[in-house]
């Protein structure tokens, strides 16, 4: 689902939103409950909440084209930054000046990403309504990530209004510009560390001077390498559909952007699979864009607690004992309810297809992260 679209929804029953107390991200959380509201004749069973839509209000830079720069000098030493295999941690995180860089939740095959918090700004990356509230305009709002890519996935000379630059010896890249949504100023720093790998951190604020480029540039010295370590997730897989590819995966949170936009939300995990394979080379932004868009030719799954669903069985209900499907999703719960499992293909699968993904998904224990498998086995039937 596009900006506009998230737009349009969250706009469909009240006046036109401004970002104000509630929160940048919450503005997708609302949307999903306006979207969840049209299907309530279908029953309990309706789809479970996606977050499609939680980066609303995330804008893309947009009207500003790319600048002819000559290309940086190449960089001096820099700090390596280990190199492994795909759905593979290789950083943790880190606090530096007023930044807060959390450690990643989510990788695929050409990149990582974590959440950034900034001292003295308002990031709501969790599902909350809160009571009706005046507008507070002033309110400091921030919606940021750091992805690092895999060597030669990021493509800096395709960033949309950027500048090539060089910063402490780093061949770099920046870019700041208005968001498609009022108010939002979406900033971009990316720097290149040995081994053509770079680190790209996107910021999403209701000021357009913090934070700044200048401010940003503490991260550089603060992003270290760490030991890798295998992502793991709450749940392996029997059966994929031919020809489908997996390509990004998250830990403790929905899958991609729109799981970082809600990376406090207490989900358990996910992974998108496309067909064919998503490029790994020539990126600007993580697969979907910050507009929380379903990459081409995918299909999502998502592992939830029946708590954080906006069609989620009440106290008192059995769970059914085969997927439900309606509109494009197909939920099951754990035998005890407490778990939701989604299968989401906007369409592109069938009913009986999204089925046999479903009941071919089995669960680890979700309150013990120890005992979660790998992607690299779990994800791979």
């Amino acid at each position: 689902m596009q900006v506009h679209e998230m737009v349009d929804l969250v706009t469909s029953d009240e006046p036109p939103m401004r970002y104000d107390t509630d929160g940048i991200v919450n503005a997708g959380r609302r949307a999903q409950r306006r979207r969840r509201a049209s299907w309530a004749g279908v029953g309990v069973f309706a789809a479970v909440a996606v977050v499609v839509g939680a980066a609303v209000g995330l804008p893309a830079l947009t009207n500003h084209p790319a600048k002819s720069v000559t290309p940086a000098a190449a960089p001096v030493a820099a700090t390596q930054l280990p190199v492994a295999d795909p759905f593979t941690f290789t950083f943790k995180g880190f606090s530096i000046g007023k930044f807060q860089v959390q450690s990643p939740i989510d990788a695929s095959s050409a990149y990582q990403i974590a959440s950034v918090y900034e001292t003295g700004r308002v990031t709501q990356d969790y599902s909350v309504t809160p009571p009706k509230k005046p507008p507070v305009q002033a309110k400091p709002l921030l919606y940021a990530y750091l992805t690092l890519y895999r060597p030669g996935a990021f493509d800096p000379t395709k960033v949309v209004g950027g500048h090539l630059t060089t910063i402490d010896g780093h061949q770099a890249v920046e870019a700041t510009g208005p968001g498609e949504t009022r108010d939002i100023t979406h900033t971009t720093l990316g720097w290149q560390y040995a081994g053509n790998v770079w680190a790209v951190v996107d910021t999403f604020s209701n000021s357009s001077t913090d934070p700044s480029i200048q401010n940003l540039k503490v991260l550089i010295a603060g992003l270290q390498g760490a030991t890798p370590t295998a992502e793991t997730v709450p749940f392996s897989m029997s059966y994929v559909p031919a020809g489908y590819k997996l390509v990004e995966a998250s830990t403790h949170s929905m899958p991609g952007l729109n799981g970082i936009a809600v990376a406090r939300n207490g989900d358990y995990g996910g992974a998108i699979f496309a067909k064919p394979a998503l490029p790994t080379t020539g990126l600007t932004q993580p697969y979907g864009g910050s507009a929380g868009a379903n990459p081409p030719g995918s299909f999502d799954v998502f592992i939830v607690p029946n708590a954080n669903s906006n069609e989620q069985l009440h106290s008192g209900q059995t769970p059914p004992p085969e997927p439900v499907c309606e509109h494009g999703f197909c939920n099951l719960w754990s035998s005890d309810g407490s778990v939701q499992i989604q299968v989401s293909s906007n369409g592109r699968l069938s009913n009986s297809e999204m089925s046999k993904i479903a009941k071919g998904i089995h669960l680890a224990d979700v309150k013990n992260p120890a005992s979660w498998p790998e992607v690299s086995t779990a994800l791979v039937p």
